[in-house]
């Protein structure tokens, strides 16, 4: 008896079978890479330090005005450069004193500059008991002193290296100073995160360390000594 040959059409079938294994085995592998690549640690690690590194560089070009203003103030206050603040007596008549410590200080001060035709825009007022000071003082502001039961006014007006100073000391505007708080914080920052990326290189570990221990000793030696 003579066996029946199977059919030639079974061919095709089990060839797209096996290339149908074959590229599911391909995608599996492909997902067992992608996972391992996303859930390395040093994958994990290498895409900290380039956020680190981004935020870091953001953060201190940001911050550059600030930077400059502190270093130019701060060096020529050391240098014994203070700027200079003019100074125009503001006519007060005869009896007129403000009460100092009114809970209505403000008003009291707006409503005098206002009648003697002065400018009376400020933000706040600095009370130094018996002398008080409309700020900001980085641009034109005035002074008030009472001594003797006789008050005193005084237009003011800083150059541009006195209105650093001023900024510099904190005096600057409301939003301005708002402003230095988050420099401040971000200023701390880009100090951690640039020692931290110096310790998490193996090239610049060595030296980072021995710079900032260099420099906490001239730090310190300079502070105590």
């Amino acid at each position: 008896m003579i066996g029946l040959a199977r059919p030639n059409s079974e061919r095709p079938a089990s060839q797209w079978a096996s290339a149908g294994a074959q590229h599911m085995l391909k995608l599996a592998n492909y997902s067992q890479q992608t996972i391992a690549t996303q859930f390395n640690p040093s994958y994990s690690q290498t895409m900290t330090r380039q956020l680190i590194i981004k935020l870091h560089l953001i953060l201190a070009a940001f911050m550059a005005p600030a930077f400059i203003l502190v270093a130019i103030s701060g060096g020529l206050y050391l240098m014994g450069q203070k700027g200079k603040i003019s100074s125009e007596a503001v006519s007060v008549p005869a009896g007129t004193l403000i009460d100092f410590k009114s809970d209505s200080l403000e008003a009291d001060v707006k409503a005098f500059l206002t009648a003697q035709g002065e400018n009376a825009k400020f933000q706040y007022i600095k009370n130094r008991g018996n002398v008080i000071q409309t700020r900001p003082t980085s641009r034109t502001y005035y002074q008030f002193e009472n001594k003797n039961g006789v008050m005193t006014a005084a237009r003011k007006t800083p150059n541009f290296v006195a209105a650093a100073m001023e900024l510099h000391k904190g005096h600057g505007p409301v939003a301005f100073k708002w402003y230095q708080k988050f420099v401040a914080l971000a200023l701390f920052f880009v100090v951690l995160s640039g020692f931290w990326l110096g310790l998490a290189s193996k090239i610049l570990r060595k030296q980072s360390i021995m710079v900032s221990v260099a420099g906490l000793i001239v730090f310190l030696a300079l502070v105590f000594i």
